[in-house]
């Protein structure tokens, strides 16, 4: 499963870039990058031993500076926190309670946030401290967004529901009382596969489920404001920074554009057809065959991301709806093992 991520701040030192972090559900060591979505060249590769033998689980950089990143274990009680830098030899391990299936961080570094089953925890960094422990959802938590300026946290479970918490309130809570959410939004019926937050001072929540649904929330509003109802069930979904465009990828491979600003007043509901590469209205990006696991938007708006569950990887211009760039992470890797074990009997001889 390919994680694709965005980051918009300086990687190792460099000078302010715009870099991509795509990492596979391997354990190769070589299954974590970081390339320049523009050239599709990498600057850093994860070549450790750290994870001794075991598979990648999810990967985020730790705030915004890009320094740091950190990496969980699949189906293990473990998270790694490794310096983005080739002399940097920085390396914590960390042993929790369970397997997560949740990470985030603030755009500081300092607040972290996963989620371990029904939970959410919340733990201080530069001290280790775990702040709270939050009984989130009646099902386990699949994903957790931080909005911009750090005061609101959204959590979705395979209950279908999303549920919004203030920071203050989870790291000031008292171990005797639970923190209550401020915001419970019930749009789906089965298990939520993505979820995603705009920026700005009135941020809006989106989400993508396998009901074939995708919901818009309005925080200030406390309602959906749109609807989306597509012929697949949705594994991932993405807004521009702009929020003029929202992309949907379903289990089969398709991603679907959805133009905001070419919708009439009163479209509220919307019924996609992900499979119609001729639909003018709602386009479509075929270059996938496998469940879309994630879709990543640069801040201009200009480019798309977007990773399948074989591992496979397109970066896409998004106006003229051409494929810059498409690999393979798995098939790389097996070739490259290959190349050395070819090398290797041919040095015996």
């Amino acid at each position: 499963m390919a994680y694709l991520g965005v980051d918009t701040s300086r990687i190792a030192g460099t000078q302010p870039l715009e870099m991509l972090l795509i990492s596979s559900s391997s354990p190769d060591p070589h299954s974590t990058i970081i390339i320049d979505p523009r050239t599709g060249v990498s600057s850093w590769s994860y070549k450790g031993s750290e994870l001794q033998g075991a598979s990648t689980g999810l990967v985020e950089p730790l705030g915004n500076t890009g320094e740091h990143i950190v990496i969980t274990t699949k189906e293990r009680p473990l998270v790694h926190v490794l310096a983005v830098h080739n002399k940097d030899r920085f390396h914590q391990k960390c042993v929790l309670p369970g397997p997560v299936s949740a990470i985030t961080s603030d755009s500081s570094g300092r607040l972290m946030f996963m989620s371990i089953k029904r939970q959410l925890y919340c733990w201080l960094l530069s001290t280790g401290e775990l702040l709270s422990v939050t009984d989130a959802h009646y099902q386990n938590i699949t994903n957790i967004v931080l909005s911009d300026d750090d005061s609101m946290v959204f959590t979705a479970s395979k209950d279908g529901a999303v549920h919004g918490y203030l920071v203050t309130e989870l790291v000031s809570a008292d171990r005797d009382h639970t923190v209550a959410p401020f915001r419970k939004w019930a749009s789906h019926t089965l298990k939520i596969s993505d979820l995603k937050i705009t920026h700005g001072t009135n941020p809006r929540v989106l989400s993508s489920g396998m009901d074939h649904i995708a919901c818009l929330h309005s925080i200030s509003m406390d309602s959906v404001i749109l609807k989306v109802s597509a012929d697949r069930p949705l594994t991932a979904c993405a807004i521009d920074s702009a929020e003029t465009r929202i992309f949907v990828g379903t289990d089969v491979g398709n991603i679907a554009q959805i133009n905001l600003f070419q919708l009439g007043p009163e479209e509220r509901d919307l019924l996609v057809q992900t499979g119609d590469e001729h639909n003018s209205k709602f386009r479509v990006f075929n270059g996938h065959s496998d469940e879309i696991s994630r879709l990543a938007i640069n801040t201009d708006g200009t480019l798309l991301a977007s990773g399948d569950a074989t591992g496979k990887y397109c970066i896409w211009e998004i106006s003229s709806h051409q494929c810059l760039k498409l690999s393979n992470l798995l098939c790389t890797y097996s070739q490259n093992r290959k190349k050395k074990e070819k090398h290797g009997k041919n040095c015996g001889k």
